[in-house]
């Protein structure tokens, strides 16, 4: 399959101090070069999206001309909390997702990309922290959005739950 080196790997520092990674399969020359930022589930890493062997929808989507970015949010692969002294907790919420790692990933994603705006495929847990990421002032970034095995999100009012 085209695209089976390495991909080139980029970091990014949050406002709260992590550096987020970015992994880039760039387009074939033939391809249409539109961006897609692919974001792995809760408990997993680049190689949910990019995994060895044949099972790669990064490569996949690659060969098919997307310049594809595989994002790895904070406490994945090789995403780090940068050093702190004193020493803060290691650990994070998934609002951290959505208001430090999103926002620093596309702010890099602009600068590398020249693009404003991503289409953006998500694991799970990558799947809703997009879900979430439409509705800050980020939402003008999201071309479109992918879910795959995302819970679904609805509005659901006190009322209705407290008829079951």
């Amino acid at each position: 399959m085209a695209g089976s080196t390495a991909p080139a790997r980029h970091y990014v520092a949050t406002r709260d101090g992590w550096r987020i990674t970015l992994h880039h399969r760039p387009p074939p020359p033939d391809g249409h070069d539109a961006p897609v930022v692919l974001c792995h589930g809760m408990g997993s890493n680049r190689y949910n999206m990019d995994g060895p062997g044949r099972c790669s929808l990064a490569r996949f989507l690659q060969a098919r001309g997307y310049d594809v970015w595989v994002l790895e949010l904070r406490g994945a692969g090789h995403s780090r909390r940068l050093l702190r002294l004193p020493p803060v907790p290691y650990r994070w919420t998934f609002e951290d997702h959505v208001h430090h790692d999103v926002p620093a990933a596309l702010g890099l994603l602009r600068q590398l990309t020249g693009r404003t705006r991503f289409l953006w495929v998500g694991h799970s847990l990558g799947g809703m922290v997009a879900y979430a990421s439409l509705m800050t002032p980020l939402a003008d970034a999201f071309a479109g959005v992918v879910t795959l095995g995302s819970p679904g999100m609805t509005d659901v009012g006190h009322e209705s739950i407290d008829r079951w």
